[in-house]
């Protein structure tokens, strides 16, 4: 299936039966070996993220849907007064299908009624070449790349801070 085109791309906020799968994308080794800690959590630690993130005051969470299955997520956390961090999560046997640049445009407009906007960050390790690569491709720029990091920062200016374009990004 990898690099097939996405059939029928949905995004939805995440609800409470999402938190069992989400757990098994963070601990299944493809999971912790993209993961910024590098290690499963338990899922006592992440029932208390879990809740947190339902509760929405500092994160938006939402679950990328393919014919009515889940195969991937979007996360966005506040990191200053208009700026978020994203993560974006595809299922390896999905990830080259489109499904994350399809998501990524479909959550700005859901993101455009939250809070204002001008940056939105994204922090990769620097071993993921493809996922680098996705985020130079949706208009990220390097900003922070000290060459001894494992990590690289890159940022994306989407409005004035007043809004989101509601029809996300022309790529």
């Amino acid at each position: 299936m990898t690099g097939s085109p996405p059939r029928e791309c949905q995004l939805r906020p995440a609800r409470p039966e999402d938190e069992v799968v989400i757990l098994e994308w963070r601990n299944a080794p493809w999971g912790v070996a993209l993961s910024g800690t590098g290690r499963a959590v338990s899922p006592e630690e992440h029932g208390r993220w879990f809740s947190q993130t339902l509760a929405g005051v500092a994160r938006r969470l939402f679950v990328i849907e393919e014919q009515g299955r889940p195969v991937g997520m979007i996360r966005y956390d506040v990191v200053g007064k208009a700026a978020v961090e994203i993560t974006i999560l595809v299922l390896p046997e999905r990830v080259g299908a489109g499904l994350g640049t399809a998501a990524f445009r479909h959550s700005l407009a859901l993101m455009a009624g939250w809070r204002p906007l001008r940056t939105i960050l994204a922090r990769v390790l620097r071993s993921n070449s493809r996922s680098l690569a996705f985020f130079r491709h949706l208009g990220f720029a390097i900003v922070e790349d000290d060459g001894t990091s494992s990590l690289v920062r890159l940022e994306l200016a989407v409005g004035g801070g007043d809004d989101l374009p509601p029809e996300g990004i022309q790529i």
